[in-house]
């Protein structure tokens, strides 16, 4: 039987081949008959069997990006279930055109429902509404229609469509931060820390010091499909921001103003799909995303085994917790033809460009003053100071910093869906005077993601071959410019019956810098790239014998080429469901830290400055500084998950954290401040109810406490709730007449008192009394200890 699909778990094609069953008499050699029966149940072992649904951490309840990025970030999903479920919200399943492999991704849908919803739609026509499924298919019900809602789409065949029909999106939300008290309190130092002097010109201030946090952001997006075949769609933006910014070659200043909000177009496209004979014609004039090969050459979308170009979706905006994120895609154009050829194979060729502004953040930006920058050397470029109203002001993005266009394509030949070959390429050019005040190429150095030369490239081969259990799938690239660097990774994945198990193999050197690439790596990060640089290794097993239990198991080695250092992280997980309400995890983390392969993003815990790494290459011997172990950290979740089809969900999880900041910190007299741990822990509990078909209450609770012993301060942690401190939340969701969709969303949060402790460091506002017997007293400011808040409303309404 022919198999022309990649895995066992996600494709309910692949089907049990056999029945194993062996009957012994006595007329044979017994010691024959027993090698014979192991043999048989060694390939029944590993012979596809019926796959049950996609196997996820939790149960996926999400209705945005926002609530999946929560997941994730919580640790309640993993990175390989992230990617999966965040590139089908940014590029929906259209259950109309979609194969069995990528129904079978959705949450909940298994095997056997994925191939009915296939055939029935083969047999009786296409679905109009998601209602269609639970009327058309059985096992469908209304709860899993809310849940695969926000990964699917229906598109409708020309001809069967209705003349136009749509939806338009409205998205109001405010993040609520306290008034600041004093000269000082609650803006961001840049230099040398709070000044008190109420007029000090350099002052750093936050928007809310400077008045200008009064106005929520607001979103617009519409979205319409003409005839089937026309898709158009646009989403605007209003925030607050900075406008009409101007560079000062002099003082190698910016000067702006501050919009109350700021109106800005986020993304628009028109796309087509016709046939052309027996060849299908695509093409997109706008936004739009790109996906090829493994991720080395051209990803925007952030996830594998997705092929060609992508518009942004029908009206989601991405928001982070105070602003909406920029688009981070292409704007100007795609084509693409599939033709068919004989034997089942095709070749596929896409061809694209694109021509777009960039804004960047304010300390992403080095005032290099007309000097050509090396990015292996530091030569102790400063961020430009950036002011608005006679104040300097931090955290702030620079609108239109700089322009890059490119152009390049795609060709691609498959066999079937697991062997394919392809090739992409393109060339690149940046323009950085764009600002006003910006005159030479060489003004300002952007320190993340582009390389540091004007002009770029980068060009790749890919492919994949499956056979039976194994898939192995691969892409080499070459980043071109005035130096060309290598990049390489390397899949092999083994699926037998009762689990899966991916090896990653990867290599980037120094000189690797294709700013659209996005394969697994690090994050290291030099004026360039995250993923250059670096080579690692790593191991996904996961293993579910049966349906009540599953375990996950990941490890990953990678190692810094340019210092030569190594670091180690692994994550293992056991999720179990005793009854068919009750679903039990756990799961552990270990991270040895190193930060000069990680980047400063303190991912794992630990500071280190730049001067710390200046002093490293300073040191000859390599014995009076050392970034070998960076930090070290350790974690321990528990959760559980009751379940009821009717009433609802109900999830906690309790987190505990041990991390050894004592490396990176600064070191007191006492050896407890070396040698003790820093432990924290959390509480989260959330749930959901549907009180009737068309509402939906969720709600959630967070504690967190970053140092339980009082014996450490940790520099790592949410915004928020800040080392210690709680937040709640509760969101509504209501649905009318199938058309139109309310969400109303609010959270509060309040920060708390930590018991303190010399091995602080000043970190929970400690001062030095004046008593010798009592050094330290805690008086933290109604700043320390403030609240904050959220508030959203969304709405969409569906036309014909």
């Amino acid at each position: 039987q022919r198999d022309d699909h990649p895995r066992r778990k996600q494709d309910p094609d692949r089907q049990p081949l056999v029945a194993c069953s062996v009957h012994m008499t006595q007329s044979h050699d017994p010691s024959l008959l027993r090698r014979l029966v192991l043999a048989l149940w060694a390939v029944c072992l590993l012979l596809p069997v019926s796959a049950s649904a996609r196997r996820y951490s939790v149960e996926i309840e999400v209705s945005d990006s926002d609530e999946l990025r929560e997941l994730y970030y919580e640790g309640i999903i993993d990175e390989e279930e992230f990617e999966i479920l965040i590139r089908l919200i940014e590029t929906p399943i259209d259950l109309n055109q979609a194969e069995k492999f990528d129904v079978f991704q959705l949450p909940d849908v298994d095997a056997a429902l994925a191939d009915r919803i296939i055939e029935e739609r083969i047999l009786n026509g296409p679905y109009t509404l998601l209602a269609d499924l639970v009327t058309r298919v059985a096992g469908i019900d209304w709860r899993m229609v809310e849940r695969i809602r926000p990964f699917v789409l229906l598109r409708l065949p020309e001809g069967t469509a209705p003349a136009m029909r749509g939806e338009l999106g409205l998205v109001i939300f405010k993040r609520f931060r306290p008034a600041s008290e004093g000269d000082y309190n609650g803006f961001i130092a840049i230099e040398n820390g709070p000044d008190p002097t109420p007029d000090y010109p350099a002052k750093s201030h936050t928007p809310g010091q400077l008045g200008y946090d009064k106005w929520p952001n607001f979103g617009l997006g519409v979205y319409a499909d003409v005839q089937g075949w026309l898709d158009l769609g646009l989403s605007a933006v209003a925030q607050e921001g900075l406008w009409n910014v101007q560079y000062d070659p002099y003082s190698q200043d910016i000067y702006g103003s501050f919009g109350t909000p700021v109106f800005r177009p986020y993304a628009g496209y028109a796309r087509i799909r016709r046939p052309l004979g027996r060849s299908q014609f695509e093409a997109v004039v706008g936004s739009y995303q790109l996906n090829f090969g493994e991720g080395l050459v051209m990803n925007t979308l952030g996830g594998r085994n997705r092929f060609g170009f992508k518009v942004p979706g029908k009206v989601s905006i991405e928001r982070d917790a105070t602003r909406f994120r920029p688009w981070d895609g292409m704007f100007g154009g795609a084509a693409n033809v599939r033709a068919p050829l004989s034997g089942g194979a095709d070749f596929d060729l896409t061809v694209f460009g694109s021509l777009r502004n960039h804004d960047a953040y304010y300390s992403h930006i080095k005032s290099a003053g007309g000097v050509a920058y090396d990015p292996t050397v530091d030569n102790g470029l400063s961020s430009p100071r950036v002011w608005v109203d006679g104040g300097r002001i931090a955290n702030q993005s620079i609108p239109n910093v700089f322009r890059v266009g490119l152009i390049g394509g795609n060709a691609t030949f498959r066999i079937n869906r697991r062997t394919h070959l392809g090739v992409t390429g393109y060339a690149g050019l940046i323009d950085r005077t764009i600002m006003k005040g910006v005159e030479d190429q060489n003004q300002l150095l952007l320190t993340r993601r582009f390389p540091v030369r004007r002009s770029f490239g980068a060009v790749g081969l890919n492919g994949r071959i499956g056979f039976g259990l194994l898939e192995v799938s691969g892409e080499y690239a070459l980043s071109l410019g005035d130096d060309v660097g290598q990049g390489m990774i390397v899949f092999v994945e083994v699926e037998p019956a009762w689990g899966r198990f991916i090896f990653t193999a990867r290599h980037y050197d120094l000189k690797f810098a294709s700013p659209y690439a996005k394969a697994q790596a690090s994050p290291s990060i030099i004026a360039g790239l995250r993923t250059r640089g670096e080579q690692g290794l790593r191991l996904v097993a996961v293993i579910d014998p049966i349906k009540q239990l599953s375990g996950r198991v990941t490890f990953d080695l990678n190692r810094s080429l340019k210092y030569g250092l190594w670091d180690f992280w692994t994550k293992a997980s056991l999720q179990g469901r005793p009854l068919e309400f009750l679903q039990l995890q756990v799961i552990t983390r270990y991270a040895n830290q190193n930060l000069a392969v990680n980047g400063r993003d303190q991912k794992y815990g630990g500071t280190l400055t730049e001067q710390d790494f200046l002093d490293y290459d300073d040191d000859d011997d390599g014995e009076d500084f050392s970034l070998e172990h960076s930090g070290e950290k350790i974690s321990l979740s528990a959760g559980a998950r009751v379940d009821h089809k009717k009433i609802g969900s109900l999830n906690v999880r309790y987190s505990r954290t041990w991390t050894d900041y004592g490396k990176t910190h600064p070191l007191r007299s006492s050896d407890a401040c070396r040698v003790d741990w820093l432990q924290g822990h959390s509480l989260r509990v959330w749930g959901r109810v549907k009180p009737t078909k068309t509402t939906s209450i969720a709600g959630t609770f967070t504690v967190r406490d970053t140092d339980v012993s009082g014996n450490k301060s940790g520099s790592s942690y949410p915004a928020e709730t800040g080392k210690h401190g709680w937040e709640g939340a509760i969101t509504v969701s209501q649905k009318v007449a199938d058309r139109v969709t309310l969400r109303l969303s609010g959270a509060v949060g309040k920060r708390v008192r930590d018991a303190p402790s010399e091995c602080d460091f000043g970190d929970d506002a400690l001062q030095i009394g004046t008593d010798a017997a009592t050094p330290w007293e805690y008086d933290p400011t109604p700043y320390d200890l403030r609240w904050s808040g959220e508030f959203l409303f969304q709405m969409k309404v569906k036309f014909d």
